[in-house]
């Protein structure tokens, strides 16, 4: 068997890893195996907690061999030591501001927090919020008055409505705020979401060189990160090899180095196969 222990594997989930509706492609769970029995270190780098990651994927801490990295970057989780590391808070009177601009400017809109807790919103909370919620486990989930919030770190702001309207509110809290107050991105047509300035993907790649270096991954580590969407486009440019499925974004697939089959087919498992071909 070829030894693939220099190489690290980062990939984001929705629309990437997993098939249509969170599904697990067993393809790809098959090429992982035989990837981490070469030597190879897999993980993840999704806008998801760490504890919604167990909530969709069962055997989470089986699957990936690197601490993963959640929220869009805000922090990495290792499942191995059960600990977060390398967080990055919003500043939340600065944040707060921004919230309550878009209270304001768009009533129809539903904000949550991500937060070391879990899940946060304020009531009401609309059918739209309540399915997100429904991401997390139960004992993570926290429906608190605004006001309240303010006792929390925050890693992340979701604003979550319709795709026409989050554009133009995007627009108009960047007119507001200023367009370098914010790490603003799209997770998906109607996820959008804020998180400290220079918080992406992309940030932790530096990160998981410098920890997964041992004696049996004494590196350099190659990087490949894999991704669909306009919140991937960050790590897929830093990574040594940037790849995305046929079903990306054009302008994730402008950026990326290798493009794939689609998430459906199995796309991690077309990559594997395509570093073993190399290796």
């Amino acid at each position: 068997m070829k030894d693939l222990s220099n190489i690290l594997i980062l990939t984001d989930l929705d629309g990437t890893f997993f098939g249509a509706r969170a599904k697990i492609i067993q393809r790809n769970i098959d090429a992982i195996e035989r990837f981490k029995a070469a030597g190879g270190l897999f993980t993840i780098a999704t806008g998801r907690m760490h504890m919604s990651l167990e909530h969709c994927i069962p055997n989470v801490r089986e699957l990936v061999n690197a601490p993963v990295a959640v929220c869009n970057g805000t922090y990495l989780y290792d499942f191995s030591k059960n600990h977060p590391t390398c967080e990055h808070f919003l500043d939340r009177d600065l944040t707060r501001r921004a919230i309550d601009f878009m209270f304001k400017a768009l009533p129809t809109v539903c904000i949550r927090l991500s937060v070391p807790e879990g899940y946060m919103t304020c009531p009401p909370v609309s059918p739209m919020m309540e399915r997100d919620l429904q991401s997390c486990p139960p004992e993570n989930r926290y429906i608190l008055p605004v006001e309240e919030w303010m006792n929390y770190d925050w890693y992340k702001v979701v604003i979550r409505d319709k795709p026409e309207r989050l554009v133009w509110l995007r627009r108009e809290l960047r007119r507001e705020m200023g367009d370098d107050t914010f790490e603003d991105t799209m997770s998906g047509p109607t996820f959008f979401e804020l998180q400290k300035k220079g918080c992406t993907k992309a940030l932790m790649i530096p990160e998981l060189r410098r920890i997964c270096q041992s004696p049996e991954h004494p590196g350099p580590l190659k990087v490949y990160a894999v991704g669909d969407y306009d919140n991937d486009i960050s790590m897929i440019k830093a990574a040594d090899v940037g790849v995305c499925p046929s079903n990306a974004l054009d302008e994730v697939k402008k950026v990326a180095d290798l493009c794939l089959c689609s998430n459906e087919e199995g796309v991690i498992a077309d990559l594997i196969e395509h570093i073993e071909a190399e290796n």
